[in-house]
C-alpha cells in the first residue's frame, strides 16, 4: 500500500513536470521578448551588474510562474481523486489549503482568461490575435494563486491551525504553498527593477 502511494506520487511528479516543461517551451518565446525589453528600458537606471543579474532571474521567474500553474491544476485534481476526509472540526493542513487556494486562485484566472477571450477575441491584450497570448495568459492566471495561498495559511495561522500531520500530497501541497509565496519574493523584485 505504501509503495503504491509513493508510486503514485513520483508518477504525479513526472507527469506535472513533463506537462510543465511543455508549457515553459512554449511559453519562452514570448517572455524572452517581455524580459528582454524589461532589462532593456533598464539600460540608464541601474549599474551593469544589476542589469547582467536581472536578466537570469527574470528567465527563472517566468518559467517558474508558468509551471506553477500547472503543478496547481494537475495536484488540484489529485486532491479531488482522493477521499474527502474532514471529520468533525478537523481543519484542514497547511498543504491542503495550498492545493485549494491556488487551485481556485488559478481557476479563476483561467476563467477571466477564457471569457475574456470569447467576449472579444481580435483585440485587446487577451485576444486570441496576440502573438503573446499564452504568456500573457500565464502571467494573468498567475496573478490570483499568491493571494489566495497567502490567505489561507494566515488564517490557519491565527486560528492557531498551522500545525497537522503530513502525508505525501500534504508535503507536495505544502512546496506548492512555499512556491507560490516565494513568486510574492520575486514579483516585489521584478517591481524594484521597474
Amino acid at each position: 500500500m505504501i509503495r503504491t502511494g509513493l508510486a503514485r506520487s513520483l508518477f504525479l511528479i513526472i507527469l506535472l513536470g513533463a506537462v510543465a516543461a511543455v508549457v515553459i517551451h512554449n511559453d519562452r518565446g514570448a517572455s524572452d521578448y517581455f524580459n528582454r525589453n524589461m532589462v532593456e528600458s533598464l539600460e540608464h537606471r541601474w549599474c551593469p551588474l544589476v542589469r547582467t543579474v536581472a536578466r537570469p532571474t527574470l528567465r527563472v521567474g517566468s518559467d517558474f510562474e508558468a509551471a506553477l500553474i500547472v503543478i496547481t491544476a494537475g495536484l488540484g485534481l489529485a486532491a479531488l481523486r482522493m477521499p474527502f476526509r474532514l471529520s468533525g472540526k478537523r481543519w484542514p493542513g497547511r498543504g491542503t489549503a495550498a492545493i485549494a487556494a491556488s487551485a481556485l486562485g488559478v481557476g479563476y484566472g483561467i476563467a477571466r482568461v477564457a471569457i475574456d477571450t470569447l467576449m472579444d477575441s481580435t483585440s485587446g491584450f487577451l485576444g486570441l490575435l496576440n502573438p503573446r497570448f499564452l504568456f500573457d495568459s500565464v502571467r494573468f492566471c498567475a496573478g490570483f494563486p499568491k493571494g489566495t495561498v497567502l490567505g489561507a495559511w494566515s488564517l490557519l495561522f491565527l486560528a492557531g491551525r498551522w500545525k497537522s500531520p503530513a502525508d505525501g500530497l500534504e508535503w507536495l501541497g505544502r512546496g506548492l504553498g512555499w512556491s507560490w509565496i516565494a513568486l510574492i519574493a520575486f514579483d516585489l523584485f521584478r517591481s524594484a527593477l521597474c
